[in-house]
């Protein structure tokens, strides 16, 4: 597809959500019509991921409407999970300066999932167990995917070098706590919110899911904290919320800083030159995944997106 332009563009128009009457007699259900789409979508992101850098960025408006359009007109979780795969290989594929007109959309749509996710969190506890359980309905399991997909977006992007993507770090307080701040104590004691706290902070998304996932699951134990992978990368299917907890539980303590009666604020950093700080980076920084603060370099960081990606695209094995 390389050197064939015409393949890549009827690849595309195979991607639109305008169904033709040919293609109609050969769907018998909106379930199928939702997988043959997710399928193209799929092979789409797998021919971006296989090119050479800024090879499709000629193109990158049009896939960029595709994208949009299957956002916005089919509500199938099927669907938006491998737009969010699409989102993952284009941030490796494309440079920063042609992936700007991407960034809106991108950044609304991944708020809407964590947003989904806290909600399911916060529903019912009957309910909740039923969408961890076995007996949960084929679009509940679609469901897990779109969560999974949409936190492996959220990890690519805290991944990859801060100075490689500007762009999230202007927005990337509405996710992780910012650094060194003097109101994390407040941010911590004040989700959820109830009648005796105030509301008028804006909590991050991490802090929200990890203190509603602690409030399901418990928290997480130090064994835990030492055995279990906080990267979803490897992660290919999601069979329970429990599984996100490592991951948002080092996105919410990334940049809390800890000394021994309690929490740092910016006047103890400046009045002790950092030695404070300094302190809490190398006796936690095991525990916070520092890959998650966007310090790779970015030949390294793009390595670990690849495989991530990879696995996804990887078919089930038969043993």
């Amino acid at each position: 597809m390389t050197n064939d332009k015409t393949s890549f563009k009827e690849l595309l128009a195979r991607i639109t959500t305008s169904t033709s009457t040919t293609f109609s007699t050969l769907i018998t259900s909106k379930e199928q019509e939702y997988e043959m789409r997710a399928q193209y979508l799929k092979r789409l992101a797998f021919v971006i991921l296989s090119s050479t850098r800024d090879q499709y960025s000629g193109q990158l408006n049009e896939i960029h409407e595709r994208l949009t359009e299957n956002l916005r007109l089919c509500q199938a979780p099927v669907i938006h999970s491998q737009v969010f795969t699409c989102y993952r290989v284009l941030l490796v594929r494309m440079s920063p300066h042609s992936f700007v007109s991407v960034w809106p959309s991108m950044i609304t749509e991944m708020v809407q999932i964590l947003a989904q996710i806290e909600q399911h969190l916060l529903t019912s506890p009957s309910n909740l167990a039923a969408f961890d359980e076995q007996q949960r309905s084929a679009r509940d399991d679609q469901l897990l995917q779109l969560f999974l997909a949409g936190c492996k977006l959220l990890e690519t992007l805290c991944i990859l070098p801060s100075g490689y993507v500007p762009q999230f770090q202007m927005c990337k307080w509405t996710f992780v706590s910012p650094i060194g701040s003097s109101s994390n104590k407040r941010i911590k004691n004040n989700y959820p919110p109830t009648s005796t706290n105030s509301n008028d902070l804006f909590v991050p998304y991490s802090v929200r899911l990890n203190q509603l996932l602690n409030a399901k699951y418990g928290e997480l134990s130090q064994e835990d904290l030492e055995i279990r992978s906080i990267s979803l990368f490897n992660v290919k299917t999601l069979t329970s919320l429990n599984e996100l907890r490592p991951f948002f539980h080092a996105l919410a303590q990334q940049n809390i800083e800890y000394r021994h009666d309690g929490i740092i604020n910016d006047d103890d950093i400046l009045q002790n030159g950092g030695q404070q700080l300094s302190s809490f980076e190398n006796s936690s920084s095991s525990h916070i995944g520092e890959d998650l603060t966007g310090s790779l370099p970015l030949r390294v960081a793009i390595a670990r997106i690849e495989q991530s990606l990879c696995v996804d695209f990887a078919e089930h094995w038969q043993l």
